[in-house]
């Protein structure tokens, strides 16, 4: 699966500008510009935040949460 053209977050950055990331199974086999792979599923995601992984949305920041 490919998911392409969205800004991606992660535990160290965000990816300057739109990137696609390319999933084997349930791990991360690839990401950046993917324009040149096909996957078995692609999804549109330009203009949408990717967090490929895990994000505590329980942690103690709740007044940046509402």
């Amino acid at each position: 699966m490919i998911l392409r053209g969205g800004t991606v977050y992660g535990a160290e950055a965000v990816v300057a500008g739109p990137a696609d990331i390319a999933f084997d199974g349930d791990r991360i086999a690839a990401l950046g510009d993917l324009g040149d792979r096909v996957g078995t599923l692609e999804i549109d995601v330009s203009g949408l935040a990717v967090a490929p992984g895990f994000i505590n949305m329980l942690s103690w920041a709740t007044q940046s949460l509402i």
